[in-house]
């Protein structure tokens, strides 16, 4: 506990880190199956990414995703254009900030990966 406090965690970093652990432990139960070897040029950075900036938006943000064909997208008129670029400014200064104390590892263009530390900080923040 005294950790978390000691780092000055904003509630989005909290979440963030949360997200984070909950996806790596269902990749790790295989429940996020891993990508086919032919597509080996993005598979090393989509398989360590545990949180993306769309799963902030929508966990954190509430924002809502409209499906288009195959497609899944967010709507910026559904939550306004300025809503939404502050949102995506705020998820990339969180990113950073997580991974300037050594919680996650940036993997730009995806998201963020957790290091050991930040799986350590955010099973404290789990069981707080």
């Amino acid at each position: 506990m005294n950790t978390i406090k000691k780092m000055k965690l904003s509630r989005l970093q909290k979440t963030i880190l949360l997200l984070a652990l909950e996806k790596a432990n269902r990749r790790r139960k295989g429940l996020i199956p891993p990508l086919p070897p032919m597509w080996s040029y993005i598979t090393d950075k989509i398989n360590k990414t545990d949180v993306t900036p769309v799963d902030v938006k929508v966990a954190y943000y509430g924002f809502p995703l409209r499906p288009k064909g195959r497609k899944i997208f967010f709507s910026k008129a559904d939550m306004g254009s300025k809503r939404y670029n502050t949102a995506s400014v705020d998820i990339n200064r969180a990113f950073e900030h997580l991974a300037r104390k050594g919680l996650a590892e940036r993997i730009y263009g995806y998201g963020i990966g957790l290091t050991e530390k930040g799986r350590e900080v955010a099973k404290q923040i789990r069981k707080s």
